[in-house]
């Protein structure tokens, strides 16, 4: 179950993006994941998990509420792990 402040992200930006398109505009609605950091890493060690497992099970049950929340899918949902390359290309660029 996600906490508060969560469902609060995603139900806020599942009603702007609602709104976005009642009004006429093309909207992408694009949600990250963030599927690996410090605090992932050291919960999947607990668990006995890897990282990947852990993040893969956690984007789940996130889907999950989202969906019990009566929020819509995003267009698009891309990982961090998989944007590795980008993410790093950009920082270089700042």
């Amino acid at each position: 179950l996600c906490h508060l402040g969560h469902a609060r992200v995603m139900v806020f930006f599942d009603i702007v993006a609602r709104f976005l398109r009642h009004v006429g505009y093309d909207v992408t609605f694009v949600r990250n994941v963030t599927d690996i950091d410090d605090k992932i890493i050291k919960r999947s060690q607990e668990t006995g998990e890897t990282a990947e497992e852990l993040a893969r099970r956690m984007e789940e049950e996130m889907a999950r509420d989202a969906k019990s929340l009566g929020c819509a899918s995003p267009d698009f949902e891309p990982r961090v792990s998989e944007s590795i390359e980008e993410i790093t290309s950009m920082v270089e660029t700042l």
